[in-house]
C-alpha cells in the first residue's frame, strides 16, 4: 500500500468524497440538479472539511474522526451530507494509518474489533448532531438511548436495515468484494474515472437494495429501484459504457419523487470503494486524476470535477491600486491575511506587539500564499473598547511603513474607520482601506476619493461594543443589501469610482449565528449586487455549531476551512483569514480537482 501519512490519508478521503459527489449518479445531487435541502456545493464543502478534520485530529480513533468531521460540517451545511461516508471512511482511514502489515482489508477488520466504548459514545453524538437518515429524515430511535459499550455490536444489530452498519458486521465485505472490483473492471475496460464511478454505483444499487430508500419508502420500492438499475446495466456496451440517454431517464424517474428515492447509502459505499482504490492501487493518484478527465468509449454526460457556480459567478476585473498596480479579481479566490497590532483581538494567533513581529508575520503570510495583508490597530471584536485616534496611529503607522519598505510589492490593506488614520496609512504605503463602518466618518469618503485607493464597505449593526444587543432583523438580507447599497451611493457621490468599491456583509458583526449562516447561504444574492465581495469568517464564534464546538477560536480551523470552500465554490473574490497556509492548500486542492490536473 502506498504512503500512509495522515496528510496523505486525509487527501484520499477528500478525493474519494469529491469524485463520488461530482460523478453524475442517477438519483443523487449532481452538477445540474440539487435537492431542496442540499446542493452539490454542500457536498463538496463537506468533503473538504472532512479531510481537514482528519488532518487536525490529534487522537485518531473511529469515534473521534467521525465526531470531529460531523461537527465541522454542521458549522456551515445544514443537511446531513456525509454521515454515512464518514462512518465508512473512518475505519478505513484508521486501518490505512496502522502500518504496512497485512492487507488493508485485514487491518480494517482489526480496527473494527479494537473500537471501544468511547468510540460508541462519540459516534452516537455525531449521529444525533447529523440528524440521522440522510436527506429526508427518518426515526432517530437507533441513537435515542445511551451509547452501548460496543459500537461494533450496535452496528451488527442495525445491519439488517442499514448497509453502512452491515459493513461493520461483515468487515466491509461489500466494499472489498463488490465496489472495488467493479471500479477496477470499469477502469480496465477503458472508462474514464467518472463513468467508472457511475457504473460501480449502479452495480451496487442493482445488487443490494438501497437501505436509505427502504427506510423512507419501504423495501419493495427499494427493490424496484434495484431492478431498474439492473435493466440499465444490461444496456451497456461491450466496453461497459452506459449511454447518457439511459442515465438521464433513470435519473428523471428517481427525481420524480424529490429526494425520497435518493440512493444515498449506495453513494456512500461507492465513496468507500474509491478510498480503497486510492490506498491500494494499482493506479497512482496522478493516474486517477488523469482518468477523471479521460473521454470514455462514447459520448457522456458533461462530467468534470468542476465546482458548480464558480465559473458562472466569477466576474473578472482588475482592482486598480496606487503606484500603477492592480490585482485581478475573479480568476480565483484571493486570500487576505490578518495582522492585528492589538493586545485584545479575539484570536490570539493574529496579534503582534511590535514592528518587527508585524513585518515577520506579513512576510510569512506572503510566503504562505497571501494575496493581500490586512493590518489593523483597533480591535473590532464584540465588546471591544475604542482606543484614541493618537493610540491607533501610534500602533499602526510605523508598522505600515515598515511592511511597505520590507515588502514593496505586497498589497497592503489597512483596517480603520478613521479618516485621519486612513490618510496617514495611505501616505506610508497602504493600498486599500477596509472600513468596517462603511464611511461613517464624514471625512473618510473624501480621503479615499482623493487618494484613489479602493475601499471595502462593510455592514455592521451598531458598534463593536453594542453588536450583540443590536442583532435583531425583520428582513436580514433586505436590510443588509439596503445598507450596503446606500453606502455605495454615498461613496460614488463622494467621487469614489464604482470599480474601486468592494462589499463585505459583515459576518459576525451585529449578527447571531443564524444570521451569519443565512448570509453565507444567500451569498449569490449578494454577488448579484455587482461588486466584488470580501468575506471575513475566520475562526469566528458563529462557527461553533449549536454549542457543540469549542469556544476557543484556536480550535475552529476546520470550520473556517469549510466556509472557505463554500465561498470559493460560489466565486467570492476575497476571503479574510488568519491561517494562510491551510486555506491556500484547501483552495489549491479544490482547483486541482476542478481542473483534473
Amino acid at each position: 500500500m502506498r504512503g500512509r501519512s495522515r496528510a496523505r490519508i486525509a487527501r484520499w478521503v477528500e478525493l474519494a468524497s469529491l469524485w463520488e459527489a461530482c460523478a453524475p449518479k442517477p438519483g443523487n445531487v449532481n452538477r445540474r440538479f440539487d435537492f431542496h435541502d442540499a446542493t452539490l456545493p454542500d457536498f463538496l464543502s463537506s468533503a473538504v472539511v472532512a479531510a481537514e478534520s482528519l488532518r487536525g485530529t490529534r487522537r485518531w480513533s473511529v469515534g473521534s474522526l467521525v465526531h470531529r468531521a460531523v461537527r465541522a460540517r454542521a458549522a456551515v451545511v445544514g443537511s446531513n451530507t456525509n454521515l454515512g461516508i464518514l462512518l465508512l471512511l473512518a475505519p478505513l482511514a484508521m486501518a490505512a494509518s496502522s502500518g504496512p502489515r497485512g492487507t488493508l482489508r485485514a487491518r480494517t477488520a482489526e480496527t473494527l474489533r479494537s473500537m471501544d466504548g468511547e468510540d460508541a459514545r462519540l459516534v452516537y453524538e455525531a449521529i444525533r448532531l447529523a440528524a440521522p437518515g440522510g436527506l429526508g429524515r427518518v426515526d432517530r430511535d437507533d441513537v435515542a438511548e445511551e451509547a452501548p459499550p460496543s459500537l461494533l455490536d450496535a452496528m451488527k444489530e442495525a445491519a439488517s436495515r442499514d448497509s453502512v452498519a452491515r459493513e461493520y458486521g461483515t468487515d466491509f465485505a461489500l466494499t472489498f468484494d463488490l465496489v472495488v472490483p467493479e471500479l477496477h473492471k470499469g477502469l480496465e475496460a477503458g472508462l474514464g474515472l467518472a463513468d467508472a464511478v457511475v457504473r460501480a454505483y449502479l452495480v451496487v444499487l442493482a445488487s443490494v437494495p438501497d437501505t436509505l430508500i427502504s427506510r423512507k419508502e419501504g423495501i419493495e420500492r427499494a427493490r424496484d429501484v434495484s431492478r431498474r438499475a439492473a435493466e440499465l446495466l444490461e444496456t451497456a456496451s461491450k466496453r461497459l459504457f452506459i449511454a447518457p440517454s439511459g442515465l438521464e431517464r433513470f435519473d428523471g424517474e428517481l427525481r420524480a419523487f424529490g429526494n425520497r428515492l435518493n440512493p444515498g447509502t449506495t453513494a456512500d459505499l461507492t465513496t468507500a470503494g474509491l478510498f480503497v482504490l486510492l490506498a491500494e492501487g494499482p493506479w497512482s493518484e496522478a493516474e486517477l486524476l488523469a482518468r477523471w478527465k479521460d473521454a470514455s468509449a462514447g459520448p457522456r454526460l458533461p462530467v468534470t470535477a468542476a465546482f458548480p457556480g464558480a465559473e458562472g459567478a466569477r466576474r473578472r476585473m482588475v482592482l486598480r491600486l496606487p503606484r500603477r498596480r492592480g490585482i485581478e479579481l475573479g480568476g480565483r479566490t484571493l486570500l487576505m491575511g490578518v495582522v492585528n497590532v492589538t493586545p485584545d483581538s479575539f484570536f490570539e494567533g493574529s496579534r503582534v506587539n511590535c514592528v518587527d513581529a508585524a513585518v515577520a508575520r506579513a512576510r510569512d503570510m506572503i510566503d504562505d500564499g497571501a494575496d493581500l495583508v490586512d493590518i489593523g490597530a483597533q480591535s473590532t471584536r464584540p465588546g471591544a473598547s475604542e482606543i484614541s485616534e493618537e493610540e491607533e496611529k501610534r500602533r499602526l503607522i510605523d508598522v505600515v511603513a515598515a511592511v511597505r519598505s520590507s515588502l514593496p510589492e505586497a498589497v497592503l490593506s489597512v483596517d480603520t474607520s478613521r479618516a485621519s488614520v486612513a490618510q496617514e496609512a495611505i501616505r506610508w504605503g497602504a493600498d486599500l482601506i477596509n472600513d468596517v463602518t462603511a464611511l461613517a466618518d464624514p471625512d473618510m469618503a473624501a480621503v479615499i476619493a482623493a487618494a484613489g485607493v479602493p475601499v471595502v464597505l462593510m455592514h455592521m449593526k451598531g458598534t463593536p461594543r453594542t453588536t450583540r444587543e443590536e442583532a435583531r432583523y425583520d428582513d436580514l438580507l433586505g436590510e443588509v443589501i439596503a445598507f450596503l447599497m446606500d453606502r455605495v451611493d454615498v461613496a460614488v457621490r463622494s467621487g469614489i469610482p464604482r470599480d474601486r468599491i468592494l462589499l463585505d456583509p459583515g459576518i459576525g458583526f451585529g449578527k447571531r449565528r443564524v444570521h451569519n449562516l443565512t448570509l453565507l447561504r444567500e451569498i449569490g444574492r449578494l454577488m448579484e449586487l455587482g461588486f466584488p465581495l470580501l468575506i471575513g469568517h475566520s475562526r469566528k464564534a458563529f462557527l461553533d455549531p449549536a454549542g457543540e464546538g469549542s469556544p476557543d477560536p484556536a480550535e475552529r480551523l476546520e470550520e473556517t476551512l469549510a466556509v472557505t470552500a463554500f465561498c470559493a465554490e460560489r466565486g467570492v473574490e476575497i476571503l479574510r483569514v488568519h491561517d494562510i497556509a491551510s486555506n491556500r492548500r484547501l483552495l489549491r486542492t479544490l482547483e486541482a480537482v476542478r481542473r483534473g490536473v
